[in-house]
């Protein structure tokens, strides 16, 4: 699809967007011929006929989501909306900087669907896009949530629904919404990521869920690849590279990298993105000091995790850092201060802030470690960070890479459900001769087998491979072993071999030093200090290695995969008596649980919360808030549970944690001070 206002044009696009770069800025017949309207100028319009049936035009793709102020789409993008509306189920192909999301929210304000689920590759991505429909009064007839209680199933209301977040959180609420009008997900090419592994299945498992629900409209979001495999389903395809917002590439050499870099965020805002959090440390001494940071973030994070943490070691040089591997809460007012401060000039980060994450900049370096011919949809993505439609014409790319012509490389998106690993992964769950076998494999009845499925949203072939690692004998009762057990089950899980003195770091209270006396595990010192003593080959590891190893396994390991094999074990302690696990499988698992509960959560009888109460501890941990550290008691949790909707997120968390603290409420001062810290 598309016309010659696409790539065609592109060539001559960007010399004009160049000259408005450039204050030199190309009149409005130009600009509405390359279809550049969105930098239309009204004040110089002339008396020409032409001119005015362009602005006529013009005043025809009014956005009318934004309120109180004159915003247009461009052609292009008025044609890909009416598109969307002509078809039941579409996949949208555009570059980063076309304005994808904002054409499905321009279509949600127009048809105002009732019940819809958008569905975001990450957290971060997940709690910006709920912050720009929540803060956004055309959307205030939705309840947007992320969450929901039990009775949400039950409850038969009028008010129009909203789920934004990742496949997991989709997959724990989809039982309770009713038929779905309209369903998106946003970076769609994850569709390709293996079913084998535990976020590829629980994304293909959604989108079949609600191919075979056959929702009313489905709208896929995805950068210009060519894929494959969508039209089996009834996709029909809208595939443009136009491009609003041009880029201008830099090859560098790898020795003056650095220095480019340097000179660059003295004067613009730059993103530097990096593989992962390992190069992030590693890179922290090649980059000069750009602003003073503020003062009480920075004491807070060093009195909080430690003064070599990298992203303190970063933030005292007035540099910003964003990841996955470290708390939401953190995350949010990094790109808070990116955004909201002119005085933040750098953010240093993963793909977290590749996949839609507002971060407006004009210049992206690309780290000289990063594998780009490998990952070249990630690129497509990171790149398209670069500019910002209307406001920053040209963005500017730099690299030691040949990015550029990487870049307008076309990619093959082939769905995961297509091959015969993943088409067998997916419709395990539904062959019944094969679950019958399963649950006499194992000892256990059919309909907890079902139960369980459901329950977990796992594939059978990982709940049977955690069946296997619970009959397994081990030789010990050690709190550590579990993490073995994780590597058996999880393809994606290779971090035992670090989580074995992780774990022992987090969940216990103390070790026993050379003199066999009790030393504290309460600070990030005391754990950094245990692990080289217990971790013989940790001379080579940096203390911020090792902090970020803990933060990890707090964010990612924990909950993603101990958690979810323990959570099992303790379902089958519940059902059968004599159920035949292995030797000191039992201990293990109840030491882990205890002490998981205890040490993460604060509290020893988590079972003895209600329901809802213990969603709402949930939620707070997942944003990075440890009890233990928040002085936040059963009776506070309890106070804003019966403050909340069935259906919420951590939004409205949040607003009834305000609430309290403007209340008479016993538990204002703690509620103040949780405000203080983390929102």
């Amino acid at each position: 699809m598309g016309s010659l206002l696409d790539e065609e044009f592109n060539p001559k696009r960007k010399k004009a967007l160049q000259k408005i770069e450039d204050n030199q800025k190309p009149g409005n017949i130009e600009l509405g011929i390359l279809g550049l309207t969105t930098y239309f100028d009204e004040e110089t319009l002339d008396d020409s006929l032409f001119e005015k049936v362009l602005f006529a035009d013009n005043e025809g793709r009014k956005i009318h989501h934004i309120l109180n102020k004159n915003f247009y789409f461009m052609p292009l993008q008025q044609e890909a909306l009416n598109f969307i509306d002509a078809n039941e189920r579409s996949m949208l192909l555009a570059p980063t900087s076309f304005g994808k999301t904002m054409i499905v929210k321009e279509y949600i304000f127009l048809n105002k669907p009732n019940i819809i689920a958008y569905i975001v590759p990450t957290n971060a991505l997940g709690y910006e896009l709920e912050s720009s429909f929540k803060n956004n009064d055309a959307f205030s007839d939705y309840l947007i949530f992320d969450k929901e209680t039990a009775e949400a199933s039950s409850e038969s209301s009028e008010q129009k629904l909203f789920f934004i977040g990742t496949q997991e959180k989709y997959l724990e609420i989809k039982d309770g919404l009713p038929h779905i009008d309209l369903f998106v997900i946003d970076e769609a090419y994850k569709l390709e990521e293996k079913t084998t592994l535990q976020r590829g299945y629980k994304l293909s498992k959604s989108f079949l869920d609600t191919i075979d629900a056959n929702a009313d409209k489905i709208i896929l979001l995805c950068p210009s690849a060519n894929v494959i495999g969508f039209d089996e389903y009834g996709f029909s395809i809208y595939k443009t590279n136009f491009n609003a917002v041009d880029k201008e590439y830099h090859l560098l050499p790898k020795e003056s990298f650095f220095e480019e870099l340097n000179g660059v965020v003295r004067k613009e805002k730059t993103i530097l993105y990096c593989p992962n959090p390992a190069v992030i440390n590693n890179s922290c001494s090649k980059i000069i000091s750009v602003t003073e940071p503020d003062k009480k973030l920075l004491y807070s994070l060093k009195n909080d995790f430690h003064k070599e943490w990298s992203v303190v070691k970063y933030f005292e040089k007035g540099i910003l850092v964003h990841h996955g591997q470290m708390p939401k809460y953190v995350q949010n007012k990094m790109i808070k201060a990116f955004i909201g401060n002119q005085n933040y000039k750098l953010l240093v980060g993963t793909n977290s802030i590749s996949e839609g994450i507002n971060t407006p900049t004009k210049n992206i370096f690309i780290h000289p470690d990063t594998d780009c011919a490998n990952h070249k949809m990630l690129i497509k993505n990171t790149v398209g960070r670069a500019g910002r439609l209307g406001v920053i014409p040209i963005g500017h790319i730099y690299s030691t890479e040949d990015i550029e012509s990487m870049e307008s490389e076309e990619v093959d998106i082939v769905l995961s459900v297509f091959s015969e690993e993943g088409s067998e992964e997916l419709s395990d769950i539904l062959d019944e001769t094969k679950l019958n076998m399963t649950a006499q494999e194992y000892c256990i009845d059919l309909d907890f087998l079902k139960e369980l499925i459901k329950e977990t949203k796992m594939s059978l072939r990982t709940i049977r491979a955690i069946f296997d690692a619970l009959m397994k004998h081990r030789d010990f009762d050690d709190l550590s072993t579990i993490t073995y057990m994780a590597k058996e089950v999880f393809e994606e899980y290779n971090m035992a071999w670090m989580d074995y003195i992780m774990i022992k770091g987090v969940l216990q209270s103390f070790y026993y030093g050379p003199n066999r006396e009790q030393i504290p595990l309460n600070t990030y010192s005391s754990k950094i200090a245990f692990f080289r003593c217990k971790y013989k080959g940790s001379f080579d590891l940096s203390d911020n290695d090792i902090i970020d190893g803990y933060m990890r396994f707090l964010y990612s390991s924990l909950d993603n995969y101990l958690l979810v094999i323990a959570n099992i074990a303790k379902r089958l302690f519940q059902t059968y008596a004599d159920w035949p696990f292995g030797n000191n499988v039992k201990s293990i698992i109840n030491s882990f649980l205890q002490k998981y509960y205890t040490k993460i959560y604060g509290v020893e009888d988590f079972d003895s919360f209600s329901a809802g109460s213990q969603k709402v501890i949930q939620a707070l941990r997942e944003y990075g808030i440890l009890l233990t550290d928040s002085y936040i008691n059963r009776h506070l949790i309890e106070e804003i549970e019966s403050k909340l909707n069935v259906r919420y997120s951590m939004f409205d968390i949040m607003k009834v944690i305000k609430d309290i603290a403007n209340s008479d409420s016993i538990h204002s001062k703690t509620c103040a001070y949780l405000i203080e810290k983390y929102f």
